[in-house]
């Protein structure tokens, strides 16, 4: 396209709107009518733009409009420009919209504790207005809660594909044994197999995904697991281990703090990493708004920062556990 040598060329948006249309119908009476103004604006528009752009956009006889070599060329940019108008026109309209909106969270008691306080903060600071309720529940009551549109999205841990609902992740942890230090894997420092399976576990209640991978892992593993408390907080489960009534299976950094302080020990479930995704939960007709993007990537961050701050500290406990022997 043959610009002005050193032109500055400020392109104005209802000339683009003008010159996509004539483009597509080759006919500025129909494009005049599609876009609600005169077949004079119409000509008066392309010729500005051709003038501002000092090239021309369309060889015209006294039968026909078609477009020129240049005019071809512009067109694909003039379609990209006009798309990415309309794309942020759309999201300062869905962010605007949001300032006074509302938004329904659900999240495990874990995140609800420890991630999404920094979460809503930096939140809050993008959207001061917006109304946000928080419900604290396990992964499959929120998956039910998406169902019935009583909440708007879940940060939780994946879910079977059977439920369809749309999994964006964010993280991925690990689940580790936690015990007393007097329990006597503490005081063997190893555990092995024969009394993994007769030892009583806290884990997560059945209907979990968490309790689900649990099993399948432990099963790849032949080994038969027997549930002694089922809990549907995390935090408890780590709370009964410190109180030495049995062995947590809980995330690496959720026990962090506690494996520093030494108030528990952590072991390796084996010789592979039983870990898990976490991300947000959507039903599958809920269109993604830009505010829910933007938690999403809060969420990412955030859980980024806790997994690096207490993964040291975590593995530290761990160096002299042995892990499960193969079978």
């Amino acid at each position: 396209m043959g610009h002005s040598s050193g032109m500055n060329v400020t392109l104005d948006s209802q000339q683009l709107r003008v010159f996509a249309a004539v483009a597509r119908t080759l006919n500025m009476r129909v494009a005049a009518e599609q876009l609600g103004i005169t077949v004079s604006g119409v000509s008066h528009c392309l010729k500005a733009l051709e003038r501002d752009l000092d090239c021309r956009l369309f060889d015209r006889t006294s039968r026909r409009l078609a477009l020129s070599p240049e005019g071809v060329d512009f067109l694909l940019e003039a379609e990209q420009i006009l798309e990415h108008m309309r794309s942020a026109r759309g999201r300062v309209r869905s962010a605007s919209s949001w300032q006074t909106g509302s938004l329904r969270i659900a999240a495990e008691p874990p995140a609800c504790r420890h991630l999404l306080p920094a979460v809503l903060r930096e939140f809050r600071e993008s959207f001061p207005h917006c109304q946000v309720a928080l419900r604290s529940t396990s992964s499959h009551e929120a998956a039910a809660a998406l169902s019935d549109e009583s909440i708007d999205l879940a940060l939780a841990v994946e879910p079977d594909p059977t439920a369809r609902l749309r999994f964006t992740p964010v993280a991925e942890d690990d689940l580790l044994f936690c015990t007393h230090p007097l329990h006597p894997w503490a005081v063997r420092r190893q555990v092995d197999r024969a009394d993994l399976a007769r030892r009583k576990l806290i884990v997560p209640e059945r209907a979990t995904p968490t309790y689900q991978l649990i099993q399948s892992y432990f099963r790849e593993e032949n080994v038969t697991l027997e549930s002694g408390i089922e809990v549907t907080d995390e935090c408890t489960a780590l709370e009964l281990a410190r109180l030495d009534l049995g062995v947590a299976l809980v995330p690496r950094w959720l026990a962090g703090p506690d494996l520093e302080s030494g108030r528990l020990i952590s072991f390796a479930v084996g010789r592979r990493r039983l870990t898990r995704r976490w991300g947000i939960l959507r039903a599958a007709s809920h269109p993604v708004s830009f505010p829910e993007d933007l938690f999403a990537n809060l969420c990412r961050s955030a859980f980024r920062s806790l997994l690096h701050q207490h993964d040291r500290a975590a593995r530290d406990g761990e160096k002299e556990a042995m892990p499960l022997p193969q079978a």
